[in-house]
């Protein structure tokens, strides 16, 4: 006797209203490559590894406080936008952190 449960889970991810959310959050792999490559390796290099932690703490609590109050507004829409826009502030950080030391 075995449970067999007919799941289809394309419905479910792949659709009309999830597609937007994907796609948003598409971006923030760049942006998360981008911040590993200059952030912990390249402020490392110069010895400036606690501004990477620094920006990670703002870019993570920025991130939550806009998804707060986004999510309210424009639920999982919000939720995604603040998700790449953590790592946008700090790909930013990251950058104006470099501009100055070089």
């Amino acid at each position: 006797f075995s449970f067999y449960i007919d799941f289809n889970y394309r419905q479910y991810i792949f659709n009309e209203n999830t597609l937007p959310i994907f796609i948003i959050m598409s971006f923030a792999p760049l942006f998360g490559i981008a911040n590993f490559m200059f952030g912990m390796v390249g402020l490392s290099a110069v010895k400036k590894s606690g501004s990477f932690a620094r920006g990670t703490v703002l870019a993570g609590f920025s991130s939550v406080a806009l998804c707060i109050a986004s999510s309210q507004f424009f639920s999982a829409y919000g939720a995604a936008f603040s998700y790449l826009l953590a790592e946008v502030i700090l790909f930013a950080y990251v950058m104006l952190v470099i501009n100055r030391v070089g």
